[in-house]
């Protein structure tokens, strides 16, 4: 999971100027789109880590 927010930023990064100027727009709208990919994956990986994780120690401990 670690690894996918390093790769969206290596693989999009570099094409910005083309995706705002194919889509017609500035690269503010452009960042806005990786920042929100990033913010995914972070909730992501606090739910499907922490809580997750959390749940599935805390059951067997429970059913004992």
């Amino acid at each position: 999971m670690d690894a996918f927010g390093v790769f969206a930023i290596d693989t999009c990064l570099p094409g910005f100027p083309r995706i705002a100027r194919d889509l017609g727009t500035t690269i503010g709208p452009v960042h806005i789109n990786l920042a929100m990919f990033l913010l995914g994956l972070a909730i992501d990986q606090f739910l499907g880590g922490t809580l997750i994780d959390h749940v599935a120690q805390l059951t067997p401990l429970l059913a004992c």
